[in-house]
């Protein structure tokens, strides 16, 4: 396997390069990359024999090859040229990390282009809303159907007295309570829908309506048993995150793990685009109280460019352009509310806290941890990990709905 990925940070014109190789069988036993002003040139060696070489072009006078640097004590360095040693690990794989930084003389024309559209889950779903329609309420997880029978509404409101933020921020804002709730409007914040719990079947006669005089009850999906909501609202309403409770036309059948999965997405960027529009830093706090899951993102309000391409070596594409993707380097952390960086960040003015289910955190995770998978990765002294983020285009139709 062989993994380049490229980083520049575009105001600075500065790149990290990684280059990680990775191999069952000694085939290569060292990396060399030569750097020229229009191409980065990549040679997999045994001895002085190129079993593959690669060339990565880029404009004319791009790279600047005078600026290749690296730290790495087991790299020789030669003007614009580095050679890398393949090392055997202790479960006898073959592996090599090469690091190192460029400069680069412009970046504008090697990103792709990428109309921006303000993502809102609340108008997205606003937008493919029918008055009076007839919906089924599916369980996200395995698509049972939870309603006792097709059901509309009037229209959709903001729930404006959601729990989205903790009383111990002194910034918190105060909303005024929701007028006349009605089982006939759907209601919804940035990451959930609240609906009347009498249009779901009863978990103990399912042919029933859904009642229970305990609202503090958990209600749970009587074919999975996945939990879809455990809090309780004013009068009879029910809070059930997006990617927990699916609201779809009867007429069309819906894939339960896409759904999730793409909603999850939609709702997170709803909250960075929130985020980064009212402040000169983005630090968001998730947190599920049911499996008492945290995650803490550090996201710089300028994104940079990458580059990434991976594959195994004996098909590693001989030459590619160099071309730029605008993503964001996220600084996170995953713990519980215990953790010394949770307890830190809870008296933090500049963290915007946000209650969502624990399917969104774990998508958002996988996410990161993909980003730098075949990138060599160090912990901060803080514990915190390095990862990217590609920003999601409100444009993509993730649902029909």
């Amino acid at each position: 396997m062989l993994c380049v990925t490229i980083q520049v940070h575009r105001h600075i014109l500065s790149s990290q390069c990684y280059i990680r190789y990775e191999d069952d069988f000694n085939t290569v036993d060292s990396l060399r990359v030569s750097c020229m002003p229009s191409k980065l040139s990549l040679s997999l060696l045994r001895g002085i024999e190129i079993i593959r070489e690669v060339h990565i072009t880029a404009p004319t006078n791009f790279f600047i090859p005078s600026s290749l640097s690296t730290d790495q004590i087991v790299t020789v360095d030669s003007g614009p040229t580095l050679l890398c040693p393949v090392s055997q690990t202790s479960s006898n794989h073959w592996t090599a990390d090469l690091c190192f930084r460029l400069q680069v003389s412009n970046l504008e024309k090697l990103f792709r282009s990428n109309i921006e559209i303000p993502v809102d889950v609340k108008n997205f779903f606003r937008e493919r809303f029918q008055k009076h329609k007839r919906w089924d309420l599916l369980c996200g997880s395995c698509g049972y159907t939870l309603s006792e029978k097709s059901v509309s509404f009037e229209s959709l409101k903001e729930y404006s007295e959601s729990e989205l933020s903790e009383g111990w921020f002194c910034h918190r804002t105060i909303s005024n309570p929701v007028p006349q709730l009605s089982s006939q409007v759907l209601y919804m914040d940035d990451v959930s829908f609240y609906l009347d719990h009498h249009v779901f079947k009863s978990q103990d006669h399912p042919q029933e309506p859904f009642v229970n005089s305990n609202l503090m009850n958990s209600m749970k999906c009587p074919d999975c048993g996945i939990l879809l909501s455990v809090e309780k609202t004013h009068l009879s309403l029910r809070r059930f995150f997006f990617d927990k409770l699916m609201v779809t036309n009867s007429s069309v059948n819906e894939d339960p793990a896409k759904y999730v999965h793409e909603i999850a997405i939609l709702s997170f960027w709803s909250l960075v685009e929130k985020s980064l529009a009212s402040s000169i830093i983005c630090k968001l706090f998730l947190y599920n109280k049911e499996k008492d899951l945290c995650l803490l993102l550090w996201i710089p309000t300028k994104k940079i460019g990458q580059f990434q391409l991976t594959g195994s070596a004996e098909d590693f594409p001989l030459e590619t352009c160099l071309e730029m993707a605008e993503v964001y380097k996220v600084l996170y952390f995953v713990g519980d509310s215990s953790s010394d960086n949770v307890l830190s960040w809870r008296h933090d003015f500049t963290v915007d806290y946000y209650c969502v289910s624990n399917t969104l955190i774990k998508t958002v995770v996988e996410i990161l941890r993909a980003s730098s998978k075949h990138s060599p990765q160090a912990a901060t002294s803080d514990g915190f990990l390095h990862g990217c983020l590609l920003p999601c285009n409100g444009a993509n139709k993730c649902i029909i709905f």
